[in-house]
């Protein structure tokens, strides 16, 4: 199964973290590598296998949970480079991103 891992910007350095399929409430991370490592960890299998993670309007390609937490650095560092280049192509058209 697939579950979705849904990231929102609370503050500089706070991000809101929620797994789809879990009954848990949003956690609260400091960093981006640090929520997905975390997710990695805590995902148990009969949950989900694999993960699709969603930063603002950008999503990441299907991932193994159990890649999550050797890959949090990597998948963070794309979520920011993909946003950036979202909210570079807003400006190049006049489109306010906040």
């Amino acid at each position: 199964m697939i579950v979705r891992l849904d990231i929102q910007k609370i503050a500089p350095g706070v991000y809101a973290f929620h797994c789809s399929d879990a009954l848990e409430s949003p956690t609260t991370h400091d960093s981006l590598a640090e929520g997905i490592s975390f997710y990695g960890a805590d995902i148990p299998p009969e949950i989900g296998e694999f993960v699709n993670i969603t930063y603002g309007e950008c999503q990441l390609e299907t991932t193994p949970v159990n890649e999550l937490v050797n890959k949090a650095e990597v998948l963070a560092q794309r979520l920011v480079a993909l946003m950036a280049a979202l909210h570079e192509a807003g400006r190049q058209r006049g489109e306010y991103c906040a």
